[in-house]
């Protein structure tokens, strides 16, 4: 399958493979899926075929139905084939990685989401460049339609980075911006009475952790490192809180103010914070505001959110470095902080309170500069759309709100919890005994034939990991016995659509309990195992040393960068995790 373009134009875009019907009439990009990112790279400004070479990491088509370990196989032969081939002969600046399967075989990064749009060094037998990984046209039309923007923005910044540069942050930047260290109380002034002055604020936070509520670091250490703050594109304020340095006979929390300055400055920043009169800036603030109110006693007032005013124009992200490649020259500034992040010791990593303090400070200045300029886009953009704001204006007061119920937490009784999963752990005994003894001779047969297939044939003995016993959690071992064993009759409708196995899913079951009690029974024993597992038995793990659960309720859809994948919807409806109230069941006899 040929390839198209220019090759002298230093910028490769590279495709997995053809589809079938490109493959069939030999049409190189010319399928549904291609014509589609062809138009996303016209929307970037991309002279199409001078200024890109578009080939494929792949020549020729594959079943997506084909065994995992050929397509393991063509990936690595067709690399070494044509792939390598070309990259050494072209020489290219900058390769568009178009999907994960081009991403992993190129770069030793996992996960298009959380990579998409940096930069990664790349190398192959002595040729240097970089690798630029974004979302496959077959992913945005499979229901993603509404992230065809980031795929613009990542073409946008590839092709500048072979026509004219990248403008993104350089070591040494700082220097020329207006970023501040505060070492002294005459310093924290000089910041407040600006704030004061501007009357608007960018606000970020450095911490210990990603849960105020449960924290693991080890102790000494106040777990509040610094607070930083912008009142304009290209400043920003750095204050300590507290850090190693610190530390000394008298001062084991390791804080960088004592005594009376201490008093004046939480004075002052709770004037910035709860009055009202300065308008705070953030992004995915309610994360810092509640290390905010839990260490400091102040309770910062919100009145715009960068992740949230991104979030209404299509799919966004937790992480500010991205937003800051996107809508800022900024992209980059966090390079040094990662890298210096990769040379200490796991417990370590990413805790503030031990990192370089003027290392720390520009990296602190440089999230609240950028949210500052990522705020001033976002800002005209809602300006120019009055339903938009108004929408907006909701998101921050509900925001707020949910702050306060996160902040506060749901007590737990934790004693009632623990007498409810002794009684609810003797119910669900009695239900098992109940079920085993309705299909006593099924059963009986089953594991017999289990024992058999986890004996070796060899030896004679049990083989690891294979299971001798019926599992009444296993719909696999469920559906033997009720449907080959028992001889349920199987309703098509509630098939697997994906395997056509037939169902013991709730609805099957339900109709079965009509007529076979063991069915009704099963469903008793999951009502009441759900409760257990997912309400009784987890949430003492949520809970802090005051027996109260701080949930995360989610506002939009974004990634979430922390672990690696979605959260919230893209519908309007709330969603909640750690733990998720919202599947709390209803108050009935042996539910919570």
């Amino acid at each position: 399958m040929d390839a198209k373009g220019t090759p002298s134009s230093e910028l490769f875009i590279v495709m997995d493979r053809p589809n079938r019907s490109e493959d069939s009439r030999n049409s190189s990009f010319s399928g549904e899926a291609s014509k589609l990112f062809l138009n996303l790279m016209e929307k970037a400004g991309i002279p199409y075929p001078d200024g890109v070479y578009l080939t494929y990491q792949s020549k020729c088509y594959l079943p997506e139905d084909a065994a995992k370990e050929l397509k393991e196989t063509s990936k690595i032969t067709c690399k070494s084939t044509w792939l390598v081939k070309e990259i050494l002969k072209y020489k290219p600046k900058i390769v568009v990685a178009v999907g994960a399967e081009v991403m992993s075989n190129l770069t030793e990064a996992t996960g298009v989401m959380k990579n998409r749009g940096s930069f990664i060094d790349a190398e192959i037998e002595g040729h240097k460049f970089k690798v630029i990984p974004t979302l496959s046209p077959a992913y945005l039309m499979n229901n993603h339609r509404e992230l065809e923007g980031q795929v613009v923005t990542d073409l946008k910044r590839a092709y500048n980075a072979v026509a004219g540069g990248v403008s993104c942050w350089t070591p040494g930047k700082e220097k020329t911006l207006d970023y501040h260290y505060i070492k002294t109380f005459k310093d924290f002034m000089n910041m407040y009475d600006e704030i004061m002055k501007a009357g608007k604020v960018t606000c970020d936070i450095e911490c210990r952790g990603k849960d105020p509520y449960f924290l693991t670091f080890p102790s000494p250490g106040f777990p509040l490192t610094s607070i930083q703050f912008s009142t304009h594109s290209g400043s920003g304020w750095f204050l300590p809180i507290a850090h190693e340095s610190f530390i000394g006979e008298t001062n084991s929390e390791g804080m960088a103010w004592h005594g009376g300055e201490w008093t004046n400055i939480k004075a002052a920043l709770r004037l910035i914070f709860e009055t009202g009169d300065i308008f705070i800036i953030g992004h995915n603030f309610k994360f810092d505001s509640k290390w905010i109110m839990k260490y400091l006693g102040i309770k910062p007032k919100l009145s715009f959110d960068t992740m949230l005013a991104h979030g209404l124009f299509g799919e966004t992200s937790s992480s500010l470095k991205k937003l800051a490649w996107e809508l800022t020259d900024m992209g980059g500034y966090e390079e040094e902080q990662s890298k210096y992040t990769e040379t200490l010791d796991a417990d370590k990593k990413w805790d503030m309170f031990h990192y370089p303090l003027e290392q720390l400070s520009t990296y602190g200045c440089c999230d609240v500069d950028a949210t500052f300029r990522v705020f001033e886009l976002l800002d005209r953009k809602l300006s120019s759309n009055v339903q938009m704001m108004e929408l907006f204006k909701i998101l921050v007061k509900a925001s707020r709100a949910f702050l306060d119920i996160e902040h506060e937490g749901i007590k737990i009784d934790r004693k009632y919890l623990g007498e409810l999963g002794i009684d609810l752990t003797l119910e669900l005994a009695k239900l098992k005994e109940d079920f085993n003894q309705l299909a006593s001779k099924q059963i009986k047969e089953f594991n017999a034939k289990l024992l058999e297939e986890a004996t070796s044939e060899k030896t004679g003995k049990l083989l690891k990991n294979k299971q001798t016993e019926f599992n009444i959690d296993s719909s696999d071992h469920v559906s033997t016995v009720f449907y080959d064993m028992l001889g349920f009759p199987i309703n098509d409708k509630y098939r697997s659509r994906k395997t056509g196995d037939s169902s013991v899913g709730k609805k099957a079951l339900e109709e079965l309990s009509k007529k076979h009690p063991i069915a009704k029974t099963l469903m008793e024993y999951r009502g009441l195992s759900k409760q257990k597992v997912g309400f009784v038995d987890a949430y003492p793990r949520y809970t802090d040393a005051n027996n109260r659960i701080h949930p995360d309720y989610k506002l939009i859809k974004f990634y979430n960068e922390d672990i690696d994948r979605e959260q919230g919807t893209s519908t309007g409806r709330l969603a909640c995790s750690d733990p998720n109230l919202q599947q709390v069941p209803a108050r009935e006899i042996g539910r919570a």
